[in-house]
């Protein structure tokens, strides 16, 4: 798999687990306590999910930052631009699956 397809990849799956769980979180509000089980447990299991990305992104973070501030000539500068925008994107995911 490419570094861009892979990229996009990790960017839509932190998206639909951050909008399964707010919805499921409204959802829980308005039904029966039989029902609220249920849905209770498919956001137990959507919180997985994010914990499980969480422990996915942060190694990328650290290898990322590592590669962009280590002054070494075998990472070229045009190489490290590119680990900058993967970098952002990663800190992006982050920051979302936070606040999720």
């Amino acid at each position: 798999m490419s570094p861009c397809r892979s990229r996009s990849v990790h960017i839509m799956l932190v998206n639909q687990i951050v909008l399964e769980e707010e919805a499921l979180e409204r959802l829980v509000m308005i039904m029966d306590e039989r029902e609220q089980d249920d849905m209770l447990l498919r956001l137990s299991v959507a919180r997985r999910r994010l914990a499980n990305m969480v422990g996915r992104l942060l190694p990328k973070r650290a290898i990322l930052h590592f590669l962009i501030k280590r002054d070494d000539p075998v990472v070229p500068t045009t190489i490290k631009v590119y680990l900058r925008d993967v970098l952002d994107h990663v800190v992006r995911m982050l920051a979302k699956v936070s606040i999720a």
